[in-house]
C-alpha cells in the first residue's frame, strides 16, 4: 500500500486506540490502590499507553520518530491531563467533559505533529 496521509492516519488511529485500551486495562487493575489513596498509580495508565503507541506506531508506519516525540507526547498526555484533572477536581468540568477534552487535546495535536513531521521528511514520496 502506497504511503499516503490516509494510511498514516489509520495507523495513528489504530495505535492510539490500542494505547487507550491498554491504559484502560491498567486503570482497572490499579483502581483498588487508588481507592486506598495511592494516587501515584495514576501515572501508570498514561505511561503504558505511551509505551504502546510509541512502540507500535513507528513499526507499523515505518516512520522514524525521534526522542523529541516522547517529550512532546508526554507533555500533551500529562500536561493536559493535569489541567483537566484539576478542572474536574475544582468542579469546573464534569469528569466526562474532562475526558473528552483530554482525548481531543491529545489526539488532534499529536496527529498534527506527526503529519507535519512526515511531510517535512518526505515520508509520502
Amino acid at each position: 500500500m502506497k504511503r499516503s496521509p490516509l494510511r498514516l492516519f489509520v495507523i495513528y488511529l489504530l495505535c492510539f486506540a490500542l494505547a487507550l485500551l491498554l491504559a484502560y486495562i491498567i486503570l482497572t487493575r490499579v483502581a483498588e490502590g487508588l481507592r486506598e489513596g495511592h494516587f501515584v498509580l495514576l501515572l501508570l495508565p498514561p505511561l503504558g499507553g505511551m509505551a504502546v503507541f510509541h512502540g507500535l506506531f513507528p513499526l507499523l508506519s515505518r516512520i522514524r520518530l525521534g526522542s523529541n516525540f516522547l517529550v512532546y507526547g508526554g507533555g500533551l498526555v500529562f500536561g493536559l491531563g493535569a489541567l483537566v484533572a484539576g478542572g474536574s477536581y475544582l468542579a469546573l468540568l464534569t469528569p466526562s467533559a474532562a475526558l473528552v477534552i483530554w482525548l481531543v487535546g491529545v489526539f488532534g495535536p499529536g496527529w498534527w505533529l506527526i503529519s507535519q513531521y512526515a511531510e517535512k521528511n518526505g515520508y509520502y514520496s
